[in-house]
């Protein structure tokens, strides 16, 4: 049995594929999946589930939901009872799975190996590095109403993604693939257009590809997002590495460096 968490909330057997069906049936389902051998209080389920307005049957729904799950789960796993993989834990329950039959936690543990190897590893780093984000064809948590805890935790898992995709755009950048990354890192401005490690990237793979008009012209479009949005200017980094193109300085844009070996530029 697996479980997905990134995209819509899924249950995996051997050949088949189910989501449970009522919407806060897959709330509870992604609370427990993302505490797997951990006890889920009561307490902590109601205030996910219905915040600060509890109906008078909150007890009795929730145990009916926990009781389709249980259902739900068995039918796609090897266990003899649904009870054997959320158990009634006073005051809570448990989901007792291996982390590894859980979409999220196997991302985590390959996010883990690649920062391990990046540094003395980049080409096996970056190669871990796509299978951990082979994860990510979705965000997480798509079809799930998101209650105060599953709120944060859909924030955490979208900051884990696009950390590990900084990390492998860095690493291919260390490997001189920067012509490769150009329409990647254009598309990741578009989407997140105050992210400003996007933006930097983006310049200094148009400089290290040769596209230094098209450099400066990146630089422009985020000083006046950033003035537009925020009102305020980018980071210093971004303006040292415009000089670095403005100037020319080949050395500086050697493909070995990192962005942050830039910072001291101009002294």
């Amino acid at each position: 049995m697996k479980i997905d968490l990134f995209g819509p909330v899924r249950v995996r057997g051997n050949n088949s594929v189910a989501q449970p069906t009522a919407p806060k049936q897959r709330q509870l389902a992604a609370l427990l999946a993302l505490r797997p051998n951990k006890l889920v209080t009561k307490d902590l389920i109601i205030s996910e589930l219905w915040q600060h307005s509890p109906p008078p049957s909150m007890t009795t729904t929730a145990q009916t939901y926990i009781y389709k799950l249980r259902k739900l789960l068995a039918e796609h796993s090897e266990a003899r009872s649904g009870k054997e993989l959320i158990k009634t834990h006073d005051p809570g329950y448990i989901l007792t799975v291996d982390e590894s039959q859980i979409d999220v936690f196997r991302f985590r543990v390959l996010a883990r190996r690649a920062r391990e190897l990046s540094r003395e590893r980049p080409e096996t780093a970056a190669v871990v590095l796509r299978e951990a984000l082979g994860h990510l064809t979705e965000p997480p948590l798509v079809d799930v109403p998101l209650g105060p805890v599953l709120q944060i935790d859909a924030a955490q898992l979208a900051e884990e993604a696009i950390s590990m995709v900084e990390l492998r755009i860095e690493l291919d950048m260390r490997l001189g693939r920067h012509q490769e990354l150009v329409s990647e890192l254009r598309s990741l401005v578009a989407r997140h257009p105050l992210r400003e490690w996007f933006h930097y990237h983006l310049i200094l793979a148009l400089a290290r590809s040769g596209r230094r008009s098209e450099a400066l012209q990146a630089y422009d479009r985020l000083r006046r997002t950033m003035r537009e949005e925020l009102g305020i200017d980018p980071q210093p980094l971004a303006e040292r590495l415009q000089r670095v193109v403005l100037d020319g300085n080949d050395e500086l844009l050697d493909p070995r460096l990192v962005p942050h070996a830039l910072v001291g530029a101009d002294r």
